[in-house]
């Protein structure tokens, strides 16, 4: 209680807090004690306050030197032409060679690779149809790693659709994962594209070295790791102290909104195997989780802040019958997708969300329905704008 009475008293811009008691008797003992830790941290506080308010222009140039270096439009999109109705050799990368958009130039249609010009939040959407007899099976990489699969038979086309984080340098693509040939379509019927959603700007970290600069004395800590906020973090100041018999502690959380919330997590189990009537589907390998918002245990994202949500959500079907899924919002179906014989079906919505609501895909079906893990199923979500 004291810390958070200390902080709500400091925390106030336009008011100076001030407690005068005599020290004398045993009854007011105590109270003179922490009136003086007060005065001592909210001098110190405000020593602070001040010299952080002299460097406060040179905190806002190296934003605005960050930011100017930095390009607020990346997007893509290309088309596979050739072959048009032909074969993808196995484990090979798609060439989608017409682009149509290339802000940033980050995509390569010699190679078929996006390269990241930018560290940022992305999100990638590639659609092909399935030429010939068999499978064709395309997977999203991230560098080497694997993060999102869709499969089509019977000339359908099949879909993936991610938003994922990445450093600048990193490379995406889209390749066939399977351990053959499969037939694809070209023709313009194919295609590939991605878009920068959000920068992210390492700007506390020139924020903090400025802190320590203003007193060496106080230590700061940042949260940094892809659970959390990789911008916006939390900033912890600690004053070490000594009066009397108690040691001095005061802790400053600078704490803001999150501008970016997103999260992919694939189903691994069952393989091949059915997901129960009117049961949610827990999508439990987590890639992405920053913000926190999605729980594997639960299969359910809870938005973290208000604001504007794009979700996707992709799972293939398994065995005889079909597969229903409806993508939720608290109790209400807001979109439904069906496959059947082995096809993935894919949802894709753009939706507003309060604060603690909740989205998760189940199956809408009145009986169990076969479904595909083994990472071919998979949910998306994230932040497209705060409210």
């Amino acid at each position: 209680m004291f810390l958070l009475v200390l902080y709500c008293v400091l925390s106030l811009s336009s008011a100076v807090y001030s407690v005068k008691v005599e020290r004398g008797s045993s009854e007011n003992g105590f109270l003179w004690m922490i009136a003086k830790q007060l005065d001592r941290l909210e001098n110190r506080f405000l020593d602070m306050q001040k010299q952080y308010n002299s460097r406060g222009a040179e905190i806002e140039s190296i934003k605005e030197t960050l930011q100017k270096q930095s390009p607020s439009i990346v997007t893509f999109l290309a088309l596979l032409i050739s072959p048009p109705y032909g074969s993808i050799a196995a484990h090979a990368t798609v060439k989608f060679e017409r682009i149509t958009e290339n802000i940033g130039s980050g995509y390569n249609s010699g190679t078929g690779i996006f390269t990241a010009p930018i560290k940022g939040l992305y999100h990638f959407t590639a659609s092909a149809r399935q030429s010939k007899a068999g499978f064709l099976h395309l997977g999203l990489f991230r560098n080497n790693a694997q993060m999102a699969v869709s499969v089509a038979v019977n000339f359908n086309s099949l879909t993936i659709g991610a938003t994922i984080t990445l450093q600048s340098g990193d490379r995406v693509y889209v390749k066939n994962v399977w351990d053959q040939p499969s037939g694809i379509v070209g023709a313009g019927q194919s295609y590939f594209s991605g878009n920068l959603v959000h920068k992210i700007l390492d700007f506390l970290i020139e924020f903090k070295d400025l802190l320590n600069e203003i007193n060496e004395n106080i230590q700061f800590t940042m949260e940094y790791n892809s659970n959390k906020l990789p911008f916006l973090d939390i900033l912890i100041g600690y004053y070490g102290g000594y009066y009397g018999e108690h040691n001095e502690q005061f802790y400053i959380v600078i704490e803001k909104c999150p501008s970016i919330v997103t999260f992919l997590a694939l189903l691994i189990s069952p393989p091949y195997g059915f997901i129960a009537a009117h049961a949610t589907v827990k999508f439990e390998r987590i890639t992405e989780n920053i913000g926190s918002g999605y729980n594997s245990g639960t299969g359910i994202f809870t938005a973290p802040i208000k604001g504007l949500y794009h979700f996707t959500a992709s799972a293939r079907q398994s065995k005889a019958g079909f597969l229903h899924l409806g993508l939720f919002r608290n109790n209400a179906q807001m979109a439904v997708s069906v496959a059947v014989n082995f096809n993935s079906l894919t949802i894709g919505a753009t939706i507003t969300l309060q604060f603690g609501d909740r989205v998760y895909v189940k199956n809408v079906w009145d009986q169990p329905s076969g479904i595909v893990g083994a990472g071919q199923s998979y949910f998306s979500g994230n932040l497209v704008h705060k409210m």
